[in-house]
């Protein structure tokens, strides 16, 4: 039987995770390093993002057009998440993920899709070893749909990926980490585009703190209609660039404040930055 102990002193912190705001789940799936967790350790995890979607792509013209003040959006987006380690190997996680946005006149609270994930360490790393992880996951379409298709599509995904973590080079260390979206379809029998994810990671250990250099690529395939046939002008493609500042506390918490800010897109609406606050908290 699994069996978790639960620290009385985690009580108030989960609290805090669930509660601190209203990311996007492919970003979690290749989160962190290629580790794990320990076996019996349990992880809270929530990452509080703010942006405001300001820009619109223009296919006919293929630039991006500001978007009326009136009708831009501020989101506001939380991705609580708890894990658990199996064993010093295997690790499962469990992902609920909620999205508020500002509009003039009317402002909206979603639920979105739950993500069940599992990590598995093939080569576990350390501070002198390199090690390499694969993860699995599959997202259900509990989230209502209709008017809600900025946060879900109605469709069961499910997502492969990896991630490598170098050891530890004097101060520096490096994570190449991507996954594999596929979209199945939906109600109406439509497909929304599989989509790929690949990062970079440089991170920089100085005193207490750590300091991330992150490099994303993100793609987007074609729309599928139910006859199978492509839907033009429905794919998107990424380039961002994020950096982050990383303060462990004495009682474990972990503190990640991040800036995040594209250079290069195709496709849909966009923001011009974005801001992010993770928190992650360890305990056996």
């Amino acid at each position: 039987m699994l069996r978790i102990k639960l620290h009385i002193k985690a009580l108030p912190l989960l609290f805090v995770f669930w509660f601190i705001g209203i990311s996007n789940s492919f970003g979690q799936v290749i989160m962190m390093s290629s580790n794990p967790l320990n076996k019996e350790e349990v992880l809270l995890y929530n990452s509080y993002q703010y942006y405001t979607n300001s820009v619109e792509y223009d296919w006919k013209t293929e630039e991006w057009n500001d978007i009326e003040k009136n009708l831009q959006q501020p989101y506001h987006k939380t991705l609580p998440m708890i894990g658990y380690g199996v064993t010093d190997q295997l690790a499962m996680y469990a992902q609920f993920p909620v999205s508020y946005f500002i509009h003039p006149e009317e402002n909206s609270f979603y639920i979105d899709d739950i993500l069940l994930m599992s990590r598995y360490a093939i080569i576990p790393s350390s501070g002198a070893k390199s090690g390499l992880s694969l993860v699995g996951a599959v997202r259900f379409p509990t989230a209502k749909t209709g008017d809600n298709k900025n946060f879900s599509d109605g469709s069961l995904d499910f997502f492969i990926g990896e991630i490598y973590s170098t050891k530890w080079y004097s101060n520096w260390r490096t994570h190449i980490k991507s996954n594999y979206i596929i979209n199945t379809k939906n109600e109406k029998e439509e497909k929304k585009g599989d989509e790929i994810n690949f990062c970079i990671k440089q991170d920089y250990r100085w005193n207490k703190f750590k300091i991330a250099f992150i490099n994303q690529y993100y793609l987007q395939f074609n729309k599928l209609d139910r006859d199978k046939n492509k839907v033009d002008d429905s794919q998107k493609t990424r380039i961002t660039h994020q950096i982050l500042i990383e303060y462990k506390l004495n009682n474990g918490l972990i503190i990640k404040p991040k800036f995040q800010m594209p250079s290069y897109a195709v496709g849909g609406n966009l923001y011009k930055h974005k801001i992010i606050l993770e928190l992650i908290y360890r305990f056996s």
